[in-house]
């Protein structure tokens, strides 16, 4: 009796050794920053991850942001403190609503423009229901996660605070995120008129960012080379499922990227696109 308590004992010490060398070796590097565009098929979604604080923006068309934020966070880690939805279709929008359940949420970013979907009318209920802090940040609101970081918004603002937009494209929330003075450009789905009213209003201030996630998963109404110039992105982030029924990306947004000397990287290609900020300001891809 007593060796098999001994022997049940050990197996217990043995498996709870094994769960925290996994544990260790699955938390990321407190002092570096990952940036990751979730392979999410046709949608978007995106972690900035900082040992236990994250940033999620955007969710994708299902669930699957379930499995990839949980094979990226550390174990013990429940709470995502910051989540911005860019706009409320649903390639961006679905996978957020399970993760309102499995994670605790500090604060959530949004437009707070009016669309009528059963998808973004859940998404609200599941906010209220859960009395989760909703914010629709002014243009050049704020967050300062931590030391030497700041996340930036840029547009709409309030301007389509309980209005329902023509194209709800439009109603993108566009962020800015920095570490270190390394910043990624993120944009939703805003497409290119709303994209040169947006500029005209930030003109003159500088928003050179090494990474553009490029705008409609690369449509032909994603971007010009106004924006292009506007953030003068080393990385064109496009992210978009294999063989999708849009044809996204566009030759015409690929021809663009290459046109300004920005390298293309695509969801669909390299499936995760992952990239590390080290402390020393050092910007890397994962290969």
């Amino acid at each position: 009796m007593k060796n098999n308590l001994n022997k049940i004992i050990i197996l217990g010490l043995s498996l709870l050794l094994l769960f925290l060398s996994f544990a260790i070796a699955k938390s990321p590097d407190k002092d570096s920053v990952f940036v990751f565009f979730f392979d999410v098929g046709q949608g978007d979604a995106s972690l900035i991850q900082k040992d236990d604080y994250q940033i999620v923006i955007d969710g994708g068309p299902d669930d699957k942001i379930l499995s990839l934020l949980g094979e990226k966070m550390p174990l013990y880690d429940r709470k995502i403190e910051a989540l911005i939805l860019s706009h409320p279709h649903a390639d961006h929008l679905i996978g957020l609503i399970p993760l309102l359940d499995r994670y605790e949420i500090g604060q959530i970013y949004f437009s707070g423009s009016a669309y009528n979907s059963a998808e973004y009318l859940s998404f609200l209920n599941k906010v209220k229901e859960k009395n989760i802090s909703v914010i629709t940040p002014d243009v050049g609101y704020n967050l300062r996660p931590y030391d030497n970081a700041f996340l930036e918004f840029l547009w709409p603002g309030s301007k389509y605070i309980k209005k329902k937009a023509d194209n709800p494209n439009n109603v993108s929330e566009v962020v800015r995120y920095c570490y270190l003075a390394k910043c990624v450009f993120y944009t939703g789905d805003i497409e290119k008129d709303e994209q040169d009213i947006m500029m005209k209003s930030l003109a003159g201030q500088n928003f050179t960012s090494i990474i553009l996630k490029v705008p409609h998963h690369g449509s032909q109404n994603a971007t010009n080379e106004n924006l292009y110039d506007f953030v003068k992105p080393q990385f064109s982030i496009f992210s978009v499922g294999k063989n999708n029924q849009y044809g996204h990306p566009h030759q015409e947004a690929i021809n663009l990227a290459k046109s300004k000397n920005s390298k293309i990287l695509r969801t669909d290609d390299r499936g995760t696109i992952e990239f590390e900020i080290h402390k020393n300001g050092d910007f890397v891809l994962d290969e």
